[in-house]
């Protein structure tokens, strides 16, 4: 069942909670929004697939072997599944395309008579919808946290299609078989500003656990990358703003300076008006020098940072198509191999990402402090030239 409502009202799965969902649908379901999502037991009916000895059926899942006519009336021709499970039959597993013959099922249910083949397929395996956001989600396996609405159709995402959106996240449910669908108990946000949803993979059979880890890791270094990006632009806005206020403050000195000529009761006697005026001209010419090498040096500092972050991207678009390759693998030896190949990507992923996010802190420290000094040393600048006029 895709609701999680009915699940919570009659269980997750199985014969008995889906006859009572059904029931319930049929007498007061109906008519409540809150059931809008359809249960569905996911299952195809089952299709003749043969008829006599020469036929041949392609079956995955069960085929089963049975009478062609009624036994009790040879004149009327069996045309249901059910019909035919009334009578002995044979059945055996397939994948693939199978004889309708009794050498290929092992046994001979109806010897004296026509016989007919039958496929039941095995259940299309999918994830259940166990939660809406916020709410709490019933499972023992994985649950994955995504997009609860089509942007196109407006309608609740069937699993595939969330998947699709990119913009999930997975995680693993603990002893207690619930696990909240919200931001906090899924650790990250897949899908910032949307109303999201959960589904329950019980069997765990979408993603491996190195697959899951690599989720995981994807959606911490692109916190990661989102914290270092808002830094660096915190950082252009600190040093713009001090910069502004160094600015201001040479501005006030320099009218502090002015106003202290006027109420001065004499000049220095050591230098003449003209060595004060070299010596805090060339002070001024070095301060500013000195400053157009830090800006251009943290300007360097900042583009290399920004070719780290690009260099970032590629790598994790590297991982996820290494992702695509590890599902398409076939053999069990290649697919292990990748994964091993997919796990050394995403280790040096994370440490490439930490490298990344000290850079930035350093860089910031680094700049902040050296812009201190500038300040600093204004100060003492124009403070001594006021002293050197007194």
């Amino acid at each position: 069942m895709n609701s999680p409502v009915l699940q919570n009202k009659f269980g997750r799965s199985g014969a008995s909670a889906l006859t009572l969902a059904r029931t319930h649908y049929q007498t007061t379901g109906w008519n409540d929004p809150a059931f809008n999502t359809l249960l569905s037991d996911g299952d195809d009916e089952p299709f003749l697939c043969g008829e006599g000895q020469s036929s041949s059926c392609h079956c995955d899942g069960t085929l089963w072997l049975g009478p062609l006519n009624r036994p009790d009336k040879l004149t009327e021709k069996i045309t249901s599944f059910a019909d035919l499970l009334i009578w002995k039959t044979a059945h055996k597993e397939s994948q693939d395309f199978s004889a309708c013959t009794v050498e290929e099922l092992g046994s001979d249910p109806f010897p004296t008579g026509q016989k007919q083949c039958w496929c039941e397929p095995k259940p299309d395996y999918k994830p259940t919808r166990c939660a809406d956001e916020g709410q709490e989600c019933k499972c023992s396996g994985t649950v994955f946290f995504g997009p609860k609405m089509g942007e196109d159709t407006g309608k609740i995402l069937p699993f595939d299609d969330m998947l699709e959106t990119e913009s999930y996240a997975v995680n693993f449910v603990n002893n207690t078989n619930t696990i909240g669908c919200t931001n906090t108990a899924m650790g990250v946000d897949p899908a910032k500003g949307i109303l999201k949803q959960c589904y329950c993979d019980e069997d765990k059979k979408i993603l491996t656990t190195s697959e899951i880890t690599a989720n995981k890791n994807f959606w911490k270094a692109d916190k990661l990358n989102f914290e270092a990006e808002r830094a660096l632009n915190v950082t252009t806005l600190d040093i713009a703003d001090a910069e502004e206020q160094l600015t201001t403050f040479s501005t006030a000195v320099t009218k502090s300076t002015s106003s202290k000529k006027t109420l001065k009761t004499g000049k220095c006697v050591s230098c003449s008006s003209g060595e004060i005026t070299e010596s805090y001209t060339k002070s001024k010419k070095l301060l500013k020098e000195r400053r157009e090498r830090r800006k251009n040096k943290f300007r360097l500092r900042r583009k290399k940072l920004l070719k780290k972050k690009q260099l970032l991207e590629q790598k994790r678009i590297s991982i996820e198509q290494a992702k695509n390759t590890v599902q398409k693998a076939i053999e069990a030896s290649e697919k292990k191999r990748l994964e091993n190949e997919l796990i050394k990507q995403e280790e040096e992923f994370d440490r490439s990402t930490t490298e990344y996010s000290v850079e930035v802190s350093t860089t910031e420290s680094e700049e902040r402090e050296e812009m201190t000094k500038e300040v600093r040393e204004e100060t003492t600048i124009e403070e001594t030239k006021v002293k050197k006029e007194q």
